[in-house]
């Protein structure tokens, strides 16, 4: 059967910062978010400028498998960052998060860097898809803390891998297993590092995805969010990825588009 994304978005500055350095797009075969990394000059540039680089899989004809064409996006992401850092003015310091998720019709692929998340709602409930590229992850990893106390830990936004002008961070990549019905998630920390799963797996079921995505946003700021928040909700279908679905940007990238 022929798999496509039914997607929705919202993203909001939040209480507290001042612009917003969510980036997002989705369209019907791919799903891209991508947060400037915090305390980073330029978070906005290098945001807006992944998802940018990022949505060209969507003007192209796909060729290899979904993994490879993933891949290869970040890499060209890479060096676009990369080129930009060279100019200075602040841009050599500029990073950001990225997830992608990106389907052929067949498969559905995942890329991810740093600490924005992807979580699939299906049959058996809430799955995380990512795992945190952080220095606070790491620590529960080997059991040094407990997964509650790392939502408490001050130290918990440092990414140890991200997107930028000068380390040449690699990806996870992964087939995901999700077929028509379920429901993907892809999120800033902004949403994720303030509700917990029970909580976000009520408001992913909410309604329609656009229902859903705005409930997410909206339980996050209420929940006390410091950070720009953004949710991308996108229903899997039964349908061929090149039937037309009006592409959805959010956050800094439709910022740049005004």
């Amino acid at each position: 059967m022929p798999l496509s994304f039914r997607p929705a978005a919202a993203s909001e500055t939040g209480p507290v910062r001042e612009i917003n350095e969510d980036a997002a797009y989705a369209s019907g075969r791919l799903l891209v978010l991508a947060d400037g990394v915090g305390g980073a000059a330029h978070g906005e540039v290098a945001s807006s400028t992944t998802e940018l680089v990022m949505r060209r899989i969507d003007q192209r004809q796909l060729e290899g498998g979904v993994l490879d064409v993933l891949a290869a996006a970040v890499l060209e992401t890479r060096d676009v960052l990369e080129t930009a850092a060279r100019m200075g003015g602040g841009l050599d310091e500029m990073s950001t998060t990225l997830v992608a998720v990106l389907t052929d019709g067949a498969q559905i692929g995942l890329a991810h860097v740093g600490d924005s998340r992807a979580y699939l709602l299906g049959a058996s409930g809430l799955q995380r898809l990512t795992r945190d590229h952080t220095w606070v992850q790491d620590l529960v990893d080997e059991g040094s803390i407990t997964a509650e106390q790392a939502r408490e830990h001050p130290y918990r936004s440092v990414v140890t891998r991200a997107l930028d002008g000068k380390q040449h961070a690699e990806p996870d990549l992964a087939v995901v297993d999700a077929g028509p019905g379920d429901r993907l998630l892809v999120c800033s920390d902004g949403v994720s590092d303030y509700l917990d799963e029970d909580i976000i797996a009520a408001a992913l079921a909410e309604g329609a995805v656009d229902t859903a995505a705005a409930a997410l946003v909206a339980r996050a700021i209420e929940a006390g969010t410091r950070d720009n928040v953004t949710a991308v909700v996108a229903d899997v279908v039964d349908e061929p990825p090149e039937e037309p679905v009006p592409p959805v940007l959010v956050g800094a990238a439709l910022d740049r588009e005004h």
